[in-house]
């Protein structure tokens, strides 16, 4: 049996693609997790976040337009998940059904040295920020509305506040001995300096806001060669961060390369390396000869945890995954398949078989990840769709809980961690992007988006 050795998880947005609704923007729906729309979708982790985004869309903005705000707006409500000085990757279809994706990770400094203390969060662990970069990309080659008014919900977000929800509070209790390490996170995430913030009360980001306004109306030259930019390598330089003012203003958003396969009639489709949806795709294919309807929870969670283990294991055999073609190979995941424990296999001559994992139990299985330790509880998706065809799947997120930990007094955001312990096994030199299992990735079937 293969065993699990580093979190790897997927995470699916259902969309219903419907524009059949006369009625206005959203048709209330007896079913709260169902709804349809004739404008649009946004579907996001935060609520606060959706409805900003409806507003794009019910002013005509485009799914692209919806993403931008989306994001944006997720950095201000969930601060310990993600933030704009993280990293993202970005998967769209365009109207004509082709695909684009984006790669807006973090970068490591020209002037990065590996130490020989390895590191969990601080100075030492932060890279040069490609979310902001990301996201003014999206909107340059697919947005159509201006900047300023897809930023302007999060803008006013972190001016006004938002409630704490219970998840929010919950993390923020988690990582509580972190905050009062560092003076920046102090300021901006405790009340009095010293006191959490309870479920329901009003977190205020003046800071963020004002940083928030600068690259809106810089069109996000700002963050990365102006005002924000400077107060950014200052802090660096004066805290021994690696992060300077030339790494800001050579920071580019990538193109990537698309990797798909056919998986039960369906067509799925994701990002490849350093992002993670040649995982997916590999897992996908390990997992195509088995009939999983056939299965109980005891029986199907063996197989995934299995499919997924070796996926997730085989980056590090193929970094960079350079050979599409084999990262596709479902010969390569048959044959790899064959040594699972397999509660049922379709074949031919046989039909479908029990095996010795028939008895398996799950009581034992923590599936909330309360035990999965403090670092595992951050990231975001979220995923929108328009009424022309253009559907965006995004993944951002900061690493583990508050990422580096830290925060530049008066900006207002919280750092990603890249270098150091978090991404162990990745390629750290000077100009890489490190590895990730982040994977947006959108599901069609006949030509026609039906799961993001």
């Amino acid at each position: 049996m293969v065993n699990i050795s580093s979190n790897f998880s997927i995470l699916f947005i259902f969309m219903v693609f419907s524009c059949q609704d006369n009625q206005g923007t959203m048709k209330k729906i007896e079913n709260p997790q169902f709804a349809q729309s004739k404008k649009g979708m946004v579907v996001a982790a935060q609520p606060l976040a959706t409805s900003v985004d409806n507003e794009i869309l019910a002013l005509g903005g485009s799914a692209s337009d919806a993403a931008l705000a989306t994001g944006f707006a997720l950095a201000v409500v969930e601060p310990t998940m993600n933030g704009i000085v993280g990293r993202g990757q970005i998967l769209i279809r365009k109207m004509d059904g082709s695909f684009q994706s984006y790669n807006a990770m973090t970068e490591i400094p020209a002037s990065y040295k590996l130490s020989d203390s390895v590191v969990s969060s601080g100075y030492g662990t932060i890279a040069i920020p490609g979310l902001v970069a990301g996201l003014v990309k999206l909107h340059e080659v697919h947005g159509s509305l201006p900047l300023k008014i897809l930023m302007q919900g999060a803008i006013d977000m972190a001016a006004r506040g938002f409630e704490i929800l219970p998840g929010e509070a919950a993390r923020h209790k988690k990582a509580y001995k972190s905050i009062r390490e560092n003076i920046g996170l102090t300021a901006h995430m405790l009340k009095q300096d010293s006191v959490l913030y309870e479920v329901g009360e009003r977190l205020i980001q003046a800071d963020l806001s004002q940083t928030l306004a600068r690259i809106a109306y810089s069109g996000g030259r700002d963050f990365y060669e102006g005002d924000t930019a400077l107060r950014i390598a200052e802090d660096m330089e004066v805290n021994g961060g690696f992060v300077t003012l030339e790494d800001l203003e050579k920071y580019k958003v990538l193109d990537r390369r698309i990797v798909t396969t056919q998986y039960l009639g369906y067509d799925i489709h994701s990002i490849a390396a350093p992002a993670g949806g040649g995982l997916v795709i590999k897992a996908l294919n390990l997992l195509e000869p088995f009939e999983l309807s056939l299965m109980n929870p005891s029986e199907w969670a063996l197989l995934i945890n299995q499919a997924l283990a070796l996926a997730a294991n085989s980056r590090y055999e193929d970094h960079y995954e350079l050979d599409l073609q084999a990262v596709q190979d479902k010969e390569w995941a048959i044959k790899a398949s064959e040594d699972f424990i397999n509660p049922y296999r379709t074949t031919t001559d046989e039909g479908f078989y029990p095996s010795e994992a028939q008895n398996l139990v799950t009581a034992n299985v923590d599936w909330s990840g309360d035990t999965w330790g403090e670092g595992s509880h951050h990231t975001t998706h979220f995923a929108t769709a328009d009424c022309q065809g253009m559907v965006v799947s995004i993944t951002q997120t900061l690493g583990p809980l508050f990422g580096s930990k830290m925060i530049t007094p008066g900006l207002g955001f919280v750092y990603a961690s890249t270098m150091g312990a978090y991404l162990p096994g990745t390629d750290q030199t000077p100009g890489s992007r490190p590895r990730t299992t982040i994977a947006p990735t959108i599901v069609t079937k006949d030509r026609e988006t039906v799961m993001v």
